[in-house]
């Protein structure tokens, strides 16, 4: 049985892994899901992959897949502290934006015990040597306008 509660925007929904399958396939699923934002948290003892529309990550953010496409943010501390913020601030749309000198950057460097840089931009999180990161940049993390501010595009 799937245990779930309103959390502003995100849908949290406790549930096994057959249970969460089954109702991502019934169009008729409890409480309207087919389409909704939501957040998985497994059962105790189930692996932890919790989900936001296109957007699946492990706890920890060590793991991440944007629509099935896996994403290996070990060693890549800044990408994973700057998508733990935007989760965090519920930035899924261009109306909940956070600015990226006075909130994620500060957020990145107080919890990943870095040092601050004379000029810093978000593509500086997601850089790789195979050129993945900065696609997922792309997609995942976009910015609201030309403000400075972006939120996560989980739809």
């Amino acid at each position: 049985m799937a245990a779930t509660a309103q959390n502003n925007a995100v849908q949290v929904i406790h549930a096994t892994m057959e249970l969460w399958s089954s109702m991502l396939s019934c169009p008729t699923a409890p409480g309207g899901l087919a389409g909704a934002r939501m957040v998985l948290v497994m059962a105790p003892g189930e692996e932890n992959i919790r989900t936001i529309g296109r957007f699946q990550y492990r706890d920890g953010f060590e793991d991440v897949w944007l629509a099935d496409e896996h994403y290996n943010l070990r060693g890549r501390n800044k990408a994973r502290l700057c998508i733990q913020y935007l989760i965090e601030q519920q930035a899924f749309a261009a109306a909940s934006a956070r600015h990226f000198a006075k909130e994620i950057d500060p957020y990145v460097r107080t919890k990943g015990d870095y040092l601050p840089a004379a000029e810093i931009k978000i593509d500086h999180y997601f850089t790789d040597l195979n050129g993945r990161l900065p696609r997922l940049r792309k997609d995942l993390v976009r910015a609201a306008g030309r403000n400075g501010k972006f939120y996560l595009n989980t739809d």
